[in-house]
């Protein structure tokens, strides 16, 4: 039996002034998901985790796949109405998405902004890590930036303008760290912020458990820890 997308709450403040959601990729069991943000338990904001389980291999990319032309998912579904439940608080809202989990909030603001008032959509930061879909910022959220390695990108199937802004972004990005010594650059178009690769194995450039796109997941939660 398949177990389907739910919240997992990683902490509860009800003074806090920023209410943060992680959404996990593909192939993660609902414990290796877990095992993912159950290091945040201790942060002081609230922290909560739309748990995106595995529905197996083939199962997952093909999920992808119809998400990625313009069919929702029942995990988009889900997070668009966590959203819509918090029109009525003034809290800030930050998401990020890893891998599938990008896609996911995709949907989900595609969603939000036929239903929701554009005073909760204005409240949303967005950030992904390694994300299967880049979009731009057409929902009108207050911040979204799409983290990726270079060696990264090259897993996903991307439409040939994205593929295009990306390669003149991956010669920024070889000319920022030659002449710049800078790790980073940016495709403001597609609000893409690509990552000098730590290593030449693909599966640890994507992972979100450890290396880099785990370093910024802490890093934005921590900004919002002592926000």
């Amino acid at each position: 039996m398949c177990v389907k997308p739910y919240f997992e709450t990683l902490h509860s403040n009800p003074s806090a002034t920023t209410q943060s959601i992680f959404i996990n990729g593909i192939n993660n069991t609902p414990e290796k998901a877990l095992e993912i943000s159950r290091p945040f338990r201790s942060f002081s904001h609230n922290i909560e985790h739309l748990v995106n389980p595995t529905d197996g291999f083939l199962q997952d990319h093909m999920r992808i796949l119809q998400a990625k032309i313009g069919f929702g998912t029942e995990a988009a579904e889900v997070l668009a109405k966590r959203l819509e439940s918090y029109s009525h608080l003034d809290t800030k809202i930050l998401l990020i998405g890893h891998s599938e989990g990008g896609l996911i909030i995709q949907r989900a603001l595609e969603k939000l902004k036929k239903r929701a008032p554009d005073s909760l959509i204005k409240r949303i930061s967005v950030h992904t890590l390694g994300s299967s879909s880049f979009y731009r910022n057409t929902f009108g959220v207050k911040k979204l930036t799409h983290h990726v390695t270079l060696f990264d990108f090259l897993c996903f199937f991307q439409s040939p303008l994205v593929l295009i802004l990306s390669f003149i972004g991956f010669i920024k990005l070889l000319f920022n760290k030659i002449i710049w010594k800078k790790e980073t650059a940016r495709i403001g178009l597609l609000n893409v912020k690509f990552y000098c690769p730590r290593s030449f194995n693909i599966h640890l450039e994507h992972i979100v458990s450890k290396g880099l796109y785990n370093e910024i997941l802490r890093k934005k939660l921590t900004k919002e820890n002592h926000s």
